[in-house]
């Protein structure tokens, strides 16, 4: 009896151990699947970084000989660049400023043949406009990004301030899309605004008094920032998809005016850090989240 349980013993022993091998071996083999996939999604991923495009904010100017302004009846400007909104131009400024699908928004729109990155400050219960401040050309940004093709670029979010606890239109809507777009790229700010205490800003005044051959370029003299500047703080975080790769990049474009009055940044960063850090530092100093989004 001894003996033949000894058999069945022996017998089922190699069986055992074979079926925990077996089993070993499987997870091994499972995990080391599992790793490879991982090393793929990883070495995927490292390859299209390695693709991404450079993005460079080459330039922060203003030219007093591309600035346009309209100006209500109200509001009394001597300057051949400044024309007043009646007639034609009062039919054109209701159309642009008072049209539903511009109420609070920041879109493109083209000016004389000319695109802006227009932002219309004006609510839906707008009526009169002898108070409007219609201005063209108020900032210009370049953009280099080689020879990169770029299939689109999407702004995703955006914040204004005006000042370190003042932030501007968190409630505007951004409504900015651009498709196959050549380096350099030029953008040109426009705005729409009722000036409620029938005067304009000094800024305004400013540019103004500006000569013609006064072209601002706030690189090369970043101290006079605020003089002619109506923010503190600007930032937009984008997307960007090029024709070699369809999944987009983010990018943070970001402007910063110190308390002396001198833009302290200027760049362009890769990804979203940036973007959200300063955003939640300025949400915190105001109270409320101070960030637009794409309805896009």
């Amino acid at each position: 009896m001894g003996g033949r349980v000894w058999e069945i013993f022996t017998d089922v022993i190699p069986m055992v151990l074979s079926f925990f091998a077996l089993l070993f071996s499987f997870s091994a083999n499972r995990k080391a699947n599992n790793l490879t996939r991982e090393d793929i999604d990883l070495s995927i991923k490292e390859k299209q970084e390695a693709k991404r495009p450079k993005l460079t904010l080459e330039a922060v100017t203003l030219d007093p000989n591309k600035v346009e302004i309209y100006v209500g009846s109200n509001i009394d400007i001597k300057d051949e660049r400044v024309k007043p909104i009646i007639g034609e131009k009062y039919d054109y400024a209701k159309e642009i400023v008072l049209n539903p699908a511009y109420f609070r928004k920041n879109v493109m729109l083209n000016h004389n043949q000319k695109d802006y990155l227009f932002v219309n400050q004006c609510y839906p219960d707008t009526h009169d406009i002898k108070n409007l401040v219609l201005a063209f050309g108020m900032l210009n940004l370049k953009i280099d990004f080689g020879n990169v093709k770029i299939s689109e670029l999407k702004a995703e979010r955006a914040y204004s301030m005006l000042q370190e606890d003042r932030c501007f239109g968190n409630d505007i809507e951004l409504e900015l899309k651009a498709k196959d777009i050549e380096s350099p790229l030029e953008i040109s700010l426009a705005f729409a605004y009722i000036d409620a205490l029938d005067t304009t800003t000094p800024r305004l005044y400013n540019i103004l008094g500006l000569e013609r051959e006064e072209k601002l370029d706030f690189f090369k003299n970043r101290e006079i920032a605020s003089k002619y500047l109506n923010f503190t703080e600007i930032a937009y975080l984008f997307s960007c998809k090029t024709t070699s790769s369809s999944i987009p990049y983010e990018y943070t474009l970001i402007l910063q005016i110190d308390k002396n009055g001198k833009l302290v940044s200027g760049l362009i960063h890769d990804g979203d850090e940036v973007f959200y850090k300063e955003a939640n530092k300025a949400t915190q100093e105001v109270g409320i989240s101070v960030i637009c989004k794409s309805i896009l």
